[in-house]
Protein backbone atom coordinates (compact mmCIF):
# COMPACT_ATOMS: atom_id res chain seq x y z
CA UNK A 1 0.00 0.00 0.00
CA UNK A 2 2.88 2.34 0.84
CA UNK A 3 4.52 1.57 -2.50
CA UNK A 4 1.25 2.28 -4.33
CA UNK A 5 0.78 5.58 -2.48
CA UNK A 6 4.36 6.64 -3.29
CA UNK A 7 3.79 5.89 -6.96
CA UNK A 8 0.60 7.96 -6.98
CA UNK A 9 2.38 10.87 -5.28
CA UNK A 10 5.24 10.73 -7.81
CA UNK A 11 2.77 10.77 -10.69
CA UNK A 12 0.96 13.72 -9.11
CA UNK A 13 4.26 15.60 -8.74
CA UNK A 14 5.04 15.02 -12.42
CA UNK A 15 1.58 16.26 -13.43
CA UNK A 16 2.01 19.40 -11.33
CA UNK A 17 5.44 19.96 -12.90
CA UNK A 18 3.99 19.61 -16.42
CA UNK A 19 1.23 22.08 -15.57
CA UNK A 20 3.79 24.53 -14.16
CA UNK A 21 6.02 24.28 -17.25
CA UNK A 22 3.09 24.72 -19.62
CA UNK A 23 2.03 27.93 -17.85
CA UNK A 24 5.48 29.34 -17.12
CA UNK A 25 7.77 28.72 -20.10
CA UNK A 26 8.25 31.42 -22.72
CA UNK A 27 10.22 30.78 -25.89
CA UNK A 28 11.18 33.51 -28.40
CA UNK A 29 10.34 31.98 -31.78
CA UNK A 30 8.48 32.60 -35.02
CA UNK A 31 7.12 30.81 -38.09
CA UNK A 32 8.22 31.62 -41.63
CA UNK A 33 5.26 30.72 -43.84
CA UNK A 34 5.19 30.94 -47.63
CA UNK A 35 1.99 30.68 -49.66
CA UNK A 36 1.16 30.48 -53.35
CA UNK A 37 -1.25 32.73 -55.22
CA UNK A 38 -4.18 30.57 -54.10
CA UNK A 39 -3.26 31.08 -50.44
CA UNK A 40 -2.01 27.50 -50.00
CA UNK A 41 1.06 27.03 -47.81
CA UNK A 42 4.05 25.94 -49.88
CA UNK A 43 6.64 25.90 -47.09
CA UNK A 44 6.86 26.53 -43.37
CA UNK A 45 9.87 26.78 -41.09
CA UNK A 46 10.46 27.54 -37.44
CA UNK A 47 13.26 29.54 -35.93
CA UNK A 48 14.27 30.63 -32.47
CA UNK A 49 14.99 34.36 -32.43
CA UNK A 50 16.54 36.91 -30.10
CA UNK A 51 14.42 37.82 -27.10
CA UNK A 52 12.44 40.46 -28.92
CA UNK A 53 9.20 41.09 -27.07
CA UNK A 54 7.09 40.70 -30.23
CA UNK A 55 8.29 37.14 -30.71
CA UNK A 56 8.19 35.78 -27.15
CA UNK A 57 5.48 33.14 -26.90
CA UNK A 58 4.13 31.08 -24.07
CA UNK A 59 3.27 27.50 -24.98
CA UNK A 60 -0.41 28.42 -25.22
CA UNK A 61 0.48 31.37 -27.45
CA UNK A 62 2.52 29.04 -29.67
CA UNK A 63 -0.51 26.78 -29.99
CA UNK A 64 -2.77 29.74 -30.78
CA UNK A 65 -0.56 31.12 -33.57
CA UNK A 66 0.22 27.69 -35.03
CA UNK A 67 -1.19 27.59 -38.60
CA UNK A 68 -4.52 25.79 -38.95
CA UNK A 69 -3.80 23.16 -41.59
CA UNK A 70 -7.28 21.67 -41.36
CA UNK A 71 -8.67 24.67 -43.27
CA UNK A 72 -6.78 23.37 -46.34
CA UNK A 73 -8.45 19.96 -46.14
CA UNK A 74 -10.76 20.58 -49.09
CA UNK A 75 -7.95 22.02 -51.22
CA UNK A 76 -5.58 19.03 -51.09
CA UNK A 77 -5.97 15.32 -51.86
CA UNK A 78 -4.67 14.20 -48.47
CA UNK A 79 -4.09 16.57 -45.54
CA UNK A 80 -1.39 14.52 -43.81
CA UNK A 81 0.48 14.00 -47.10
CA UNK A 82 0.34 17.78 -47.51
CA UNK A 83 1.71 18.33 -43.99
CA UNK A 84 4.54 15.92 -44.71
CA UNK A 85 5.34 17.68 -47.99
CA UNK A 86 5.82 21.04 -46.25
CA UNK A 87 7.86 19.26 -43.52
CA UNK A 88 5.54 20.29 -40.70
CA UNK A 89 6.99 17.52 -38.52
CA UNK A 90 10.41 19.23 -38.76
CA UNK A 91 8.85 22.46 -37.50
CA UNK A 92 7.33 20.75 -34.47
CA UNK A 93 10.43 18.70 -33.69
CA UNK A 94 12.58 21.86 -33.78
CA UNK A 95 10.22 23.59 -31.37
CA UNK A 96 10.15 20.58 -29.05
CA UNK A 97 13.96 20.41 -29.08
CA UNK A 98 14.26 24.08 -28.04
CA UNK A 99 11.55 23.56 -25.43
CA UNK A 100 13.41 20.57 -24.01
CA UNK A 101 16.58 22.63 -23.59
CA UNK A 102 14.56 25.28 -21.77
CA UNK A 103 12.95 22.70 -19.49
CA UNK A 104 16.30 21.24 -18.43
CA UNK A 105 17.37 24.66 -17.11
CA UNK A 106 14.33 24.97 -14.84
CA UNK A 107 14.92 24.50 -11.12
CA UNK A 108 11.65 22.60 -10.70
CA UNK A 109 12.97 19.62 -12.69
CA UNK A 110 16.22 19.25 -10.73
CA UNK A 111 14.58 16.95 -8.20
CA UNK A 112 13.51 14.39 -10.80
CA UNK A 113 15.53 11.43 -12.02
CA UNK A 114 16.61 11.37 -15.70
CA UNK A 115 13.88 8.80 -16.40
CA UNK A 116 11.18 10.91 -14.75
CA UNK A 117 12.43 14.02 -16.54
CA UNK A 118 12.18 12.23 -19.87
CA UNK A 119 8.57 11.29 -19.02
CA UNK A 120 7.76 14.90 -18.11
CA UNK A 121 9.19 16.20 -21.40
CA UNK A 122 7.36 13.59 -23.50
CA UNK A 123 4.06 14.15 -21.67
CA UNK A 124 4.33 17.91 -22.18
CA UNK A 125 4.92 17.33 -25.89
CA UNK A 126 1.95 14.96 -25.90
CA UNK A 127 -0.26 17.61 -24.31
CA UNK A 128 0.80 20.20 -26.90
CA UNK A 129 -0.08 17.76 -29.70
CA UNK A 130 -3.40 17.13 -27.95
CA UNK A 131 -4.11 20.86 -28.15
CA UNK A 132 -3.01 20.98 -31.82
CA UNK A 133 -5.13 18.02 -32.93
CA UNK A 134 -7.90 20.12 -34.45
CA UNK A 135 -5.35 21.98 -36.57
CA UNK A 136 -3.48 18.90 -37.77
CA UNK A 137 -5.71 15.84 -38.08
CA UNK A 138 -8.25 15.56 -40.93
CA UNK A 139 -11.81 16.26 -39.89
CA UNK A 140 -13.16 13.83 -42.50
CA UNK A 141 -12.07 10.35 -43.55
CA UNK A 142 -9.74 10.43 -46.55
CA UNK A 143 -10.33 8.49 -49.77
CA UNK A 144 -7.86 5.84 -48.60
CA UNK A 145 -9.61 5.59 -45.22
CA UNK A 146 -12.95 5.08 -46.96
CA UNK A 147 -11.51 2.49 -49.36
CA UNK A 148 -9.98 0.57 -46.44
CA UNK A 149 -13.23 0.67 -44.43
CA UNK A 150 -15.34 -0.46 -47.39
CA UNK A 151 -12.95 -3.33 -48.05
CA UNK A 152 -13.23 -4.49 -44.44
CA UNK A 153 -17.04 -4.31 -44.67
CA UNK A 154 -16.99 -6.31 -47.91
CA UNK A 155 -14.77 -8.99 -46.34
CA UNK A 156 -16.87 -9.24 -43.18
CA UNK A 157 -17.60 -12.87 -44.08
CA UNK A 158 -13.95 -13.82 -43.54
CA UNK A 159 -13.44 -16.34 -40.72
CA UNK A 160 -10.28 -16.99 -38.68
CA UNK A 161 -9.52 -20.17 -40.65
CA UNK A 162 -9.41 -18.09 -43.87
CA UNK A 163 -6.28 -16.39 -42.52
CA UNK A 164 -4.91 -18.50 -39.68
CA UNK A 165 -3.56 -21.98 -40.47
CA UNK A 166 -2.95 -23.08 -36.89
CA UNK A 167 -6.37 -23.52 -35.25
CA UNK A 168 -4.75 -23.56 -31.80
CA UNK A 169 -4.14 -19.82 -32.20
CA UNK A 170 -7.85 -19.00 -32.54
CA UNK A 171 -9.71 -17.45 -29.59
CA UNK A 172 -12.32 -14.99 -30.88
CA UNK A 173 -13.74 -14.23 -27.44
CA UNK A 174 -10.46 -12.70 -26.30
CA UNK A 175 -10.03 -10.83 -29.59
CA UNK A 176 -13.15 -8.71 -29.10
CA UNK A 177 -11.36 -6.47 -26.57
CA UNK A 178 -8.50 -5.97 -29.06
CA UNK A 179 -10.98 -4.93 -31.77
CA UNK A 180 -12.54 -2.35 -29.45
CA UNK A 181 -9.11 -0.88 -28.70
CA UNK A 182 -8.27 -0.57 -32.41
CA UNK A 183 -11.52 1.29 -33.03
CA UNK A 184 -10.86 3.54 -30.03
CA UNK A 185 -7.77 4.87 -31.82
CA UNK A 186 -10.09 7.32 -33.61
CA UNK A 187 -11.03 8.93 -30.29
CA UNK A 188 -7.40 9.37 -29.21
CA UNK A 189 -6.07 12.80 -30.14
CA UNK A 190 -2.27 12.34 -30.12
CA UNK A 191 0.12 10.01 -31.96
CA UNK A 192 1.41 8.68 -28.64
CA UNK A 193 -2.08 7.78 -27.39
CA UNK A 194 -3.08 6.23 -30.72
CA UNK A 195 -0.01 3.97 -30.72
CA UNK A 196 -0.58 3.07 -27.07
CA UNK A 197 -4.06 1.84 -27.94
CA UNK A 198 -2.71 -0.25 -30.79
CA UNK A 199 -0.06 -1.60 -28.38
CA UNK A 200 -2.73 -2.64 -25.87
CA UNK A 201 -4.63 -4.46 -28.62
CA UNK A 202 -1.46 -6.22 -29.76
CA UNK A 203 -0.64 -7.22 -26.17
CA UNK A 204 -4.06 -8.85 -25.82
CA UNK A 205 -3.41 -10.85 -28.99
CA UNK A 206 0.01 -11.94 -27.78
CA UNK A 207 -1.43 -13.11 -24.46
CA UNK A 208 -4.22 -14.90 -26.30
CA UNK A 209 -1.80 -16.74 -28.58
CA UNK A 210 0.45 -17.68 -25.66
CA UNK A 211 -2.55 -18.94 -23.69
CA UNK A 212 -3.94 -20.98 -26.58
CA UNK A 213 -0.70 -22.36 -28.02
CA UNK A 214 1.56 -22.53 -24.96
CA UNK A 215 4.31 -20.70 -26.86
CA UNK A 216 6.10 -18.09 -24.74
CA UNK A 217 8.49 -16.67 -27.35
CA UNK A 218 6.43 -15.25 -30.19
CA UNK A 219 7.77 -14.04 -33.52
CA UNK A 220 6.11 -12.01 -36.25
CA UNK A 221 5.02 -15.23 -38.02
CA UNK A 222 3.08 -16.24 -34.91
CA UNK A 223 1.15 -12.98 -34.59
CA UNK A 224 0.78 -11.42 -38.04
CA UNK A 225 -2.18 -13.48 -39.31
CA UNK A 226 -4.13 -12.96 -36.08
CA UNK A 227 -3.38 -9.23 -36.14
CA UNK A 228 -4.54 -8.97 -39.77
CA UNK A 229 -7.78 -10.77 -38.89
CA UNK A 230 -8.50 -8.58 -35.85
CA UNK A 231 -7.86 -5.33 -37.73
CA UNK A 232 -9.94 -6.54 -40.68
CA UNK A 233 -12.88 -7.46 -38.43
CA UNK A 234 -12.57 -4.20 -36.48
CA UNK A 235 -13.49 -2.27 -39.64
CA UNK A 236 -11.58 0.84 -38.49
CA UNK A 237 -12.75 4.02 -40.21
CA UNK A 238 -9.53 6.05 -40.17
CA UNK A 239 -6.65 3.61 -39.81
CA UNK A 240 -4.81 4.99 -42.85
CA UNK A 241 -4.87 8.53 -41.45
CA UNK A 242 -4.05 7.29 -37.96
CA UNK A 243 -1.03 5.38 -39.21
CA UNK A 244 0.21 8.33 -41.32
CA UNK A 245 -0.34 10.74 -38.43
CA UNK A 246 1.66 8.60 -36.02
CA UNK A 247 4.48 8.09 -38.52
CA UNK A 248 4.71 11.84 -39.09
CA UNK A 249 4.26 13.36 -35.65
CA UNK A 250 5.25 10.80 -33.02
CA UNK A 251 8.27 11.93 -31.01
CA UNK A 252 11.52 10.63 -32.61
CA UNK A 253 12.60 9.50 -29.12
CA UNK A 254 9.54 7.26 -28.85
CA UNK A 255 9.88 6.05 -32.44
CA UNK A 256 13.29 4.58 -31.58
CA UNK A 257 11.79 2.47 -28.81
CA UNK A 258 8.90 0.01 -28.59
CA UNK A 259 6.58 2.56 -30.18
CA UNK A 260 8.54 2.29 -33.42
CA UNK A 261 7.98 -1.47 -33.58
CA UNK A 262 4.25 -1.01 -32.98
CA UNK A 263 4.02 1.66 -35.70
CA UNK A 264 5.80 -0.64 -38.16
CA UNK A 265 3.33 -3.41 -37.39
CA UNK A 266 0.37 -1.05 -37.76
CA UNK A 267 1.68 0.17 -41.11
CA UNK A 268 2.43 -3.36 -42.33
CA UNK A 269 -1.00 -4.75 -41.41
CA UNK A 270 -2.74 -1.70 -42.90
CA UNK A 271 -0.87 -2.20 -46.20
CA UNK A 272 -1.53 -5.95 -46.29
CA UNK A 273 -5.29 -5.47 -45.91
CA UNK A 274 -5.39 -2.47 -48.25
CA UNK A 275 -3.67 -4.51 -51.02
CA UNK A 276 -5.21 -7.88 -50.10
CA UNK A 277 -6.10 -10.19 -52.99
CA UNK A 278 -8.21 -13.32 -53.07
CA UNK A 279 -5.08 -15.52 -53.18
CA UNK A 280 -4.04 -14.13 -49.78
CA UNK A 281 -7.00 -15.87 -48.13
CA UNK A 282 -7.49 -19.59 -47.51
CA UNK A 283 -10.53 -21.25 -49.08
CA UNK A 284 -12.10 -18.08 -50.51
CA UNK A 285 -13.19 -17.89 -54.15
CA UNK A 286 -12.79 -14.89 -56.45
CA UNK A 287 -16.57 -14.51 -56.52
CA UNK A 288 -16.75 -14.42 -52.72
CA UNK A 289 -13.84 -11.99 -52.50
CA UNK A 290 -15.35 -9.45 -54.89
CA UNK A 291 -13.63 -6.26 -56.07
CA UNK A 292 -12.56 -3.02 -54.42
CA UNK A 293 -14.80 -0.05 -55.04
CA UNK A 294 -13.41 3.11 -56.54
CA UNK A 295 -13.69 6.02 -54.11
Amino acid sequence: MVSNNCSQIKNMEKCICIEYLFDKLDLPCKFNVRKNNQGLITSISYEQVDSNISYIHSIQSFIDIFPDFRKYENDVDDLIDFEEKVELNTVLNSYFKDLEALIKNENIVKRFSPEDLETIILELQNYILFKLHDKLFPKNSTKRDIKFYKKCCRLEFVKPENLIKDKKMINEKLWKAAMDLINEMDSKLTPQDKVKNFGKAFSILQNSITFCSGKKELGIDDTISTLIYVVLKSKPKNIVSNSQYCQLFLSPDLSKKQFGILMSQMEMVKNIIYDMKCKDLIGVTEEEFGQDEEV
